[in-house]
């Protein structure tokens, strides 16, 4: 069934793009008289034109504040004297707004403390565990008959606050002000109080004075006290505090920076205790005042209240409730700690975050917070928890959830984008603000329909979306009817994401509803939308444009692309990272392809190619800021490092919390480069066709086609047209089809010769020595049965807390009863973990010398050349450093004891080797990277990637052999005779090909190395040269090919929704690596007839293990599909076809469970065909409950012996011969009943000077030996 998307007539005559220079005759006619009294659940069109002329007066506001020499001590003389006296001006400017702002925000506070009412008492913990009536607390506000609005600066905070409806909602509740999250703004009041020309607030002298009287504030911003009042953090008292303390000019920096409340480096001293006071001061004492209200009152933590999808969920009250995480952190292991640190002004919030990272990792803290629950790992979502309560803090040192200072300069960006475009003025102006209501409908759509993707508005839009969140209730139920989640309106966000999820939409929408979604035609806009335009599309479809292009073409020829209602970027920040350099030229190169193809596009159509000249200079305060390079996307240019206490349009990534995952859709990598139009023309006058992209030969020695939409269309548009043309190349068609044929008549022939050629046999007198045998493993994932306690587990823990207890009980009778009470219980439970713990340390220890029997078994019999393990070597990403550093010594020293990691110095650089001349590769282990290991794209980090290299080895790298027993036998040098026959080894981690990542470089990085080896291949047409790529994830393939079909599940938004599990790489991904490093094509005009590199691919991931053909569809299928997979033991037609292709095997694990397997992989050159040669054969070395049998057995067996060695040992002392003596000696005495003998005589003589028995005691214990 055709999903229902929100209709909206586009056809409306008079009513063009929304950009507009003509005047109306009457200019108020628009936005008089209108009805706001009416409660709709979606913004109306009056709401809209009210919200336009209240931007208006934040204009008007900031252009007086600003430009009013000498406010605040910032006079135009401190920059007279410079030499950038306009540019510096701006600046001085700027700051002057930035101090009002600063003192609006603290106005607020004063007015959101003594005159907003509250309904409930402040949350406490014990309110969110009653359950229903916490999910329901949305609506137990009602809404405060406002008569009058505050002053305009306080008015103007409110508006962004509340452009921040998470965070709004969320303080709302922790206060119990939940009376004005259901006020909303009240148009109605704050309307009629706006000039209709000139925009100028005003309202009654009773309103006034009815302010100044509850808040002891001026009415004006600029007639209040001069200086900021505050509490010192450690004696209490009053302080005060200059706003700012400016007032020299620094030529280097443009302003120098001040000292006062208002400036980046604030400082002050109390004079009662001379406790130095800063920013960060501030920000630690907000810290203590919370963690007491924790304490004290039960008040939870800010950010411990609402779920990931910022709903208020009740909870169980059980110890493992994620979002109470911090709370029971706090409660149970760190108050002393967190208070110690924040007493007095001391400390920073660096150190408390300290404590926080190492509180997680031990398992002792952990136990404290979770008495209930067994764990010894924070999960992720725990990590969160804390990330989010710790944002509360950052850059905030106000009771809010977010710096209201940074808000409303982040909104300064689209208020002044409202006043250029100037809607409130034109002539169509009811007509304008109903077509961007119907389009946030569409736009809200899409977010419904891709919940895991971030939608990026345009200003229409956006405008419609604020206005609808200045109304909390009403757009919390349109969020959740329509997305089932609460929509945030993200404070920040990366520069360049944003422009990739801006380019996203842009593609969505088009899509979905055949209209183009940005009605703007400046440079970037066209460059977005030419950026997924498909030319395969123009190709077949012919060069429709999509519908309302050709008539915003018209309407914008003389119009300024400033301003047009392109994309809305007031919440973009820089991100403060080291790779931030990279991220930006790859987007900016990525824009460029896209811009150039938008000019050749124009071009064709008889347009003027879209200006760019212009963006040379962002205007910043009226002056023309000169910049290298400035997008739509970009940060605010007004925004200045150094105005404000915190910078409101920067991230700095680095103050995070360990494993980050908020991070959104990754950024994909630049198509860097553009051919030159005569290029372009001669591929067109040899096609025959019109082209109005790169040239093929071009795009492949990029080799970044392969990681680009864009460039895939490219291929994919030459694979069609220059298969059309004539003379193929039949010379080339014909030799590879006698190469295919010669191949697979000799396949089963080298199937049988495979486990032989390993073990050095030779089947026939025709065999041909193989210098290459590979001991190929998968998945060994060592972990043991992860169902039981870790190994690490503690001994007698309970025993160990309630020792704990009964010495902090206060009395010897809770004593009593604490012990009985609990001794018994403790007892249990901790001998039934202590026996689970140690059968999981046998269990652990058996499972790593059962893989190790493989190993040694294997390589002991077949000799191998190479060993390669493809993945998972641990069984999780998810473990702490230390036990990925355990589980490391325990792979090295018991499973692959004797093997060695591949050292740096051959993995970092493109090696080149003689193939057997270092004996060494007998030991060193190949290691791939797995999800196990590193984790999927949506939570890889440089972190993990970094242990793992450590201790395993690169990811990323590859060597080349080369054989020369086939040539000559001298050393191979860099050049090297070309005619050696050489194999080449890729190892890749293929993990983070796919998208949303969760780091972008990382990805990148991977990119990449895959373009350093497409660069660097010989060309396709050298069969001396084969490809032999190790990785972990297995190509796509349709299902029921293998026993795991395609499959991809992401994290949610909130986890930052990156992907979070795959069975194989996506169509795009692995046709790229058919296409990229194999050099296979459909075009038979293609270098080598389009049939690629020689080579073979193995990987993991699949535990039942895969053997595949990929090949080149003979037939388009319904799909469009151009790769098929065939079973390899039903590929025998196709392979004696001329047609690409490539085997892929999937080696079946060697864990137990799946039988102990190893694969073997033989490779050598027949020179017959000029070509190498690959076999594959599986060994199975049995189930480990076999091995364990036998053990268990000889184990048993030895025990046996042991033990009758023992006995026998006994019976023999004991029938030693002084034993026996004294016996017999006894008897002899006593006689046999007991009494004296007479048949012997017992005394003794003296015979030189020794005492001698009479008789013989030998003769007497041989004729009669004891009865025992």
């Amino acid at each position: 069934m055709d999903k229902k998307y929100p209709p909206f007539d586009s056809s409306i005559e008079g009513s063009p793009p929304p950009s507009y220079t003509q005047p109306a005759v009457d200019i108020t006619s628009g936005f008089t008289n209108l009805n706001l009294d009416s409660v709709y659940s979606k913004p109306t069109v009056d709401q809209c034109i009210a919200h336009l002329k209240l931007l208006g007066a934040f204009h008007q506001l900031r252009e007086d504040i600003a430009t009013t020499d000498g406010l605040f001590g910032l006079s135009d003389d401190l920059v007279n004297q410079s030499s950038k006296r306009e540019e510096a001006l701006a600046r001085l400017r700027e700051k002057r707004w930035a101090v009002y702002v600063a003192r609006a925000a603290d106005r607020f506070e004063r007015w959101w403390t003594v005159c907003i009412p509250s309904s409930q008492e402040r949350l406490r913990q014990s309110d969110v565990l009653s359950g229903d009536a916490f999910q329901g607390i949305a609506t137990v506000g009602r809404p405060i008959p406002f008569r009058s609005p505050p002053p305009l600066d306080v008015l103007m905070v409110w508006h962004s606050y509340m452009l921040h409806p998470r965070r709004f909602f969320h303080d709302c509740i922790r206060f119990g002000k939940m009376d004005f999250w259901a006020t909303g703004l009240p148009w109605s009041v704050i309307d009629p109080c706006i000039d209709n020309s000139s925009f100028d607030f005003t309202t009654s002298i009773e309103a006034m004075r009815a302010f100044e009287a509850s808040t002891g504030l001026a009415w004006d911003n600029l007639h209040d006290r001069p200086s900021k009042m505050l509490n010192c953090p450690k004696c209490q008292k009053s302080v005060e505090c200059q706003w700012t303390t400016l007032h020299a000019f620094d030529s280097s920096q443009y302003l120098s920076k001040g000292t006062g409340y208002a400036d980046k480096n604030f400082s002050a001293c109390c004079p009662s205790c001379n406790t130095p006071i800063t920013h960060d001061v501030l920000r630690v004492e907000k810290f203590r005042r919370d963690v007491e209200l924790l304490l004290n009152d039960d008040c939870p933590m800010p950010g411990t209240i609402l779920d990931f999808s910022g709903l208020p969920q009740k909870t169980s009250g059980q110890s493992r409730d994620t979002l109470f995480f911090p709370n029971r952190l706090i409660l149970a292991a760190l108050k002393s700690e967190l208070l110690d640190i924040s007493k007095g002004g001391e400390g920073d919030l660096d150190d408390i975050r300290s404590t926080f990272e190492i509180a997680i990792k031990k398992k002792s803290l952990l136990r404290k917070s979770c008495r209930h629950y067994i764990t010894n790992v924070v999960d992720q979502a725990e990590k969160i928890t804390v990330r989010r309560m710790l944002a509360h803090y950052w850059d905030n040192s106000s009771v809010f959830g977010l710096d209201l200072v940074g808000a409303v300069i982040r909104q300064c960006s689209f208020i002044e984008k409202m006043h250029s475009i100037d809607w409130i003025h034109s002539p169509t102006l009811t007509a304008t603000m109903e077509r961007l209501i119907g389009k946030y409908d569409r736009y809200f759509a899409i977010i419904a329909e891709h919940p895991n993707q971030i939608a990026v508005p345009t200003l229409d839009v956006d405008l419609a979306w604020h206005t609808h969140q200045l109304s909390p209730p009403r757009y919390y139920d349109f969020s959740l009817q329509t997305t089932k989640i609460f929509i945030d309106h993200d404070t920040k966000i990366d520069e360049n994401k944003l422009s990739d999820a801006f380019e996203w939409t842009s593609k969505v929408y088009q899509k979905t509803f055949g209209e183009v979604y940005s009605e703007c035609t400046c440079w970037y806009c066209e460059a977005v939308r030419e950026s997924h335009t498909s030319t395969v599309g123009r190709l077949f479809r012919g060069d429709d444009e999509p519908a309302g292009l050709a008539r915003l073409y018209v309407s914008s020829k003389d119009r300024d692309p400033n301003k047009t209602p392109h994309i809305s970027a007031h919440n973009a920040a820089k991100v403060e990272s080291s790779h931030k350099d990279k991220i930006a030229s790859a987007k900016q190169a990525q824009l460029e392809a896209s811009y150039q193809k938008a000019c050749r596009h124009a071009k064709k159509k008889g347009r003027n190619p879209p200006p760019r000249d212009e963006y040379m200079y962002a205007y910043a305060w009226g002056y023309p800021l000169y910049m290298p390079y400035y997008a739509p996307y970009m940060g605010d240019p007004c925004v200045t490092d150094g105005m404000y206490a915190g910078n409101p349009a920067c991230m700095d990534v680095t103050d995070q919390l360990e494993d980050p995952t908020e991070d959104r859709p990754a950024v994909r990598a630049a198509l860097l480069g553009a051919v030159a139009g005569e290029e372009v023309e001669e591929v067109e006058e040899a096609v025959g066709v019109e082209v109005e992209v790169e040239a093929e030969v071009e795009v492949k020695e990029m080799s970044h086609w392969f990681l680009s939409d864009l460039a895939s269309s490219m291929m994919e548009f030459f694979d069609a047209s220059l298969s059309r043309s004539t003379d193929p190349t039949e010379l080339a068609m014909a030799t590879a089809s006698v190469t295919t044929s010669m191949k697979m008549a000799a396949s089963s022939q080298e199937r049988e010769h495979t486990v032989k050629q390993h073990i050095g046999l030779n089947p026939s007198a025709g065999t041909t020595y193989v210098p290459f045998q590979l001991l190929v493993l998968g998945d060994p994932q060592l972990e043991g049965d992860s169902s039981l306690p870790d190994a690490g587990e503690s001994f007698l823990p309970s025993l160990e807390e309630l020792r704990a207890d009964i010495i902090t009980a206060p009395s010897w009778g809770a004593r009593a009863a604490l012990i009985q009470k609990r001794l018994g219980i403790s007892l249990r439970d901790d001998l039934t973990k202590v026996f689970r713990s140690y059968r999981k340390r046998l269990d652990l220890f058996g499972n790593d010398y059962y893989l190790a029997h493989i190993y040694r078994t294997v390589s002991w019999w077949s000799r191998p050349t190479h060993v390669a393990v493809l993945g998972d070597l641990i069984g999780s990403q998810w473990v702490t450093d230390g036990e990925f550093a355990r589980r490391g010594r325990r792979y090295w020293d018991r499973v692959f004891w004797g093997g060695t990691r591949v050292e740096d110095k051959i993995t970092g650089h493109a090696a080149l080797e003689d193939l057997g001349a270092d004996g060494k590769w007998r030991r060193r282990i190949i290691n791939v990277a797995g999800n196990h290991d590193v984790g999927y794209a949506g939570d890889m980090t440089w972190e993990r990637v970094e242990r793992f290299e450590q201790v395993f080895g690169k990811a990323n790298w590859e060597i080349t052999f080369g054989d020369v027993s086939l040539r000559k036998p001298v050393k191979i040098s860099s050049d090297m005779d070309q005619d050696i026959p050489r194999l080449r080894i890729v190892v890749l981690n293929s993990l983070n090909l796919d998208t949303p990542v969760l780091q972008e470089d990382l990805q990148r990085q991977t990119y990449s190395f895959i373009n350093d080896v497409i660069t660097s291949s010989r060309p396709v047409e050298d069969r001396k040269v084969a490809t032999i790529l190790l990785t972990h994830l297995p190509l796509h393939k349709e299902a029921c090919i293998c026993v795991d079909g395609p499959f991809f599940d992401f994290h949610a938004g909130e986890y930052g929704g990156g992907v979070k599990e795959q069975n194989h790489l996506s169509p795009h991904a692995g046709n790229g690596i058919l296409e990229g490093i194999f050099g296979m094509s459909s075009n038979p005009n293609a270098p080598g007839g389009g049939l690629g590199r020689n080579g073979i691919i193995l990987t993991g991931h699949d535990h039942e293990g895969c053997d595949v053909y990929h090949h080149i569809s003979t037939a388009e299928n319904s799909e469009g599909q151009l790769w098929n997979t065939t079973r390899w033991r039903d590929a025998a037609p196709l392979v004696n076809q001329p047609i690409p292709g490539i085997r892929e095997i999937t080696v079946r694990s060697m864990m137990g469970d799946f039988g102990g397997n190893a694969g073997l992989l033989s490779a050598w050159f027949d020179q017959k065909i000029g070509e190498w040669r690959f076999e594959y054969s599986t060994c199975s070395i049995g189930v480990q409950h076999i091995w364990w049998a036998i053990h268990v057995l000889d184990l048993v067996t030895v025990c046996g012996v042991m033990l009758a060695g023992l006995v026998s040992g006994w019976r023999s002392l004991c029938m030693s011969p002084p034993l026996a003596k004294a016996s017999h000696i006894k008897r002899e005495i006593l006689g046999q009943d007991g009494k004296p003998g007479n048949g012997h005589d017992s005394t003794t003589t003296q015979h030189n000077g020794e005492l001698q028995k009479e008789g013989s005691v030998e003769s007497k214990l041989t004729a009669q030996p004891p009865n025992w």
